[in-house]
């Protein structure tokens, strides 16, 4: 199994779950979510409700989010 992961892994194949970031769509929605939450229309609790995701990995996102900026 793990010789399979190596092998894997050295074609550039992605191994584990796919990234939340990946799910079709998710940017547009994020960036709307966004500006409602930036506006201080909607709490970060209904943001992640909305979106689909934990209210942690929107912590993080938003916390990468405002690192890149």
């Amino acid at each position: 199994m793990k010789l399979g992961m190596v092998k894997a892994g050295t074609k550039g194949s992605h191994i584990g779950r796919p990234r939340v970031t990946s799910r079709c769509g998710f940017g547009q929605r994020f960036d709307e979510v966004l500006e409602r939450l930036n506006a201080g229309q909607i709490s970060r609790r209904k943001a992640a409700r909305e979106l689909k995701i934990g209210y942690a990995t929107l912590k993080r996102l938003l916390d990468t989010h405002y690192k890149a900026e």
